[in-house]
């Protein structure tokens, strides 16, 4: 990792990260984001809606904001709406590899007084690709240089499942472009992604956490707290579009053309983001830990002077 210059402005970011040991004695991360879990609104899951499946995630314990969070399938919260709901227990207990083992999911939950723009699609979405993109980055760091791929290091990971609960909890929908899809969950079967290797190891769950808790402060003000801004823009804009460059390179049969296409998206991430840095650091600095630390480091400075 490359050091840090003296006139470069530094982030101070606090955390705030409960670490649990469980009966292996192994480390589960559960962020704290803007509020305290005993604080938070999702506590009772007669007030949540699962809104998305996520069926080739796997997390430990939730990642949850005041009015949206990312579950594991063994969350007690989602135990209680899937006993409640009976198309959310077969979206959790329906999928499997393609040997039928059965596999376990995340969701996302929302909470049902939450303010309409936090229920549009923009502000969800963003909020899985904070995650995704934090969680990308870190298994990417501990790829880079190792024997063995480590992580979720492909945006497919978090993809939403076209199938979700309507908002009674009884059947199923599906609102897309090439399909419109109304049915019952009764006999529910699908298949995770085939491409994708699993992700059992607890190395395997860890995220960047520094740029995490920058990144949902960013979003708690936009969604949260109403506070829209350009600057805020283009950060959701392009992480978006950082979300597309990191998934599997796939649609032309791994082709040449398909690496060139996500390294094509990873730049535009990248302008959009750095606009304004000098060259001459990237050029120094161009890896992908040190861009992130670049993009953190800038975008906060500028940040403190206009939107926040």
């Amino acid at each position: 990792m490359s050091k840090r210059r003296e006139s470069e402005p530094k982030l101070a970011l606090p955390r705030k990260t409960r670490i649990a040991i469980d009966s292996e004695n192994s480390y589960k991360f559960a962020r704290m984001c803007d509020v305290n879990s005993k604080s938070s609104n999702l506590a009772d899951f007669e007030k949540l809606n699962v809104c998305f499946i996520m069926p080739n995630l796997r997390i430990k314990s939730p990642i949850e904001s005041n009015f949206v969070g990312i579950l594991p399938d063994t969350d007690a919260r989602v135990v209680g709406i899937a006993k409640r709901d009976a198309a959310v227990y077969a979206l959790i207990n329906g999928f499997s590899d393609r040997w039928g083992t059965s596999q376990r999911v995340s969701v996302m939950v929302v909470h049902k007084d939450a303010p309409k723009r936090i229920m549009d699609i923009s502000a969800l979405v963003s909020f899985r690709n904070i995650f995704a993109i934090c969680r990308i980055l870190q298994s990417w760091q501990f790829s880079i240089g190792s024997p063995n791929a480590v992580g979720t290091r492909f945006s497919d990971y978090f993809d939403f499942y076209p199938f979700r609960p309507t908002r009674d909890g009884k059947d199923l929908l599906h609102m897309g472009f090439a399909l419109n899809s109304f049915d019952t969950p009764d006999n529910f079967r699908a298949q995770i992604y085939p491409d994708l290797p699993s992700v059992e190891d607890d190395l395997h769950y860890a995220y960047d956490e520094n740029l995490f808790e920058f990144l949902m402060k960013a979003w708690v003000d936009r969604f949260e707290k109403g506070r829209r801004s350009w600057p805020s823009n283009k950060l959701f804009r392009s992480l978006a579009i950082a979300y597309h460059a990191s998934a599997l390179p796939k649609k032309n049969g791994l082709w040449f053309y398909d690496i060139g296409v996500s390294a094509l998206l990873f730049f535009a991430t990248l302008i959009g983001s750095i606009k304004g840095i000098p060259k001459s650091d990237l050029r120094k600095e161009f890896c992908p830990v040190s861009i992130r630390n670049v993009i953190l480091q800038r975008a906060a400075w500028k940040w403190r002077l206009s939107a926040f």
